[in-house]
């Protein structure tokens, strides 16, 4: 799924979404897996006050981009697959 509404001028966040990933935050690690590149999407995460939630970002400037699997197991590394929550757009 996506958290962002990009069909704006001006990116906002679905309703509900910051309350989700603030109730999830304790159980959770957050993870961005984009083909977005890095500084726009750190740019958008921090306009809309949520890039502090994110553990780790993953762009084509920093890997594989999406869909090779290559680019997500470097985002999630040894961390274990059932502590993790990952959004890509």
């Amino acid at each position: 799924g996506t958290l962002v509404d990009t069909s704006r001028p001006r990116y906002q966040l679905f309703p509900g979404i910051k309350e989700l990933l603030e109730k999830n935050r304790k159980d959770c690690l957050y993870y961005v897996w984009t083909a977005r590149g890095r500084a726009s999407l750190i740019r958008i995460l921090e306009d809309l006050g949520i890039r502090f939630y994110f553990e780790e970002l993953s762009t084509p400037d920093d890997a594989f981009p999406k869909p090779h699997v290559a680019g997500l197991l470097d985002l999630l590394g040894d961390t274990a697959k059932n502590s993790i929550c990952v959004i890509g757009d």
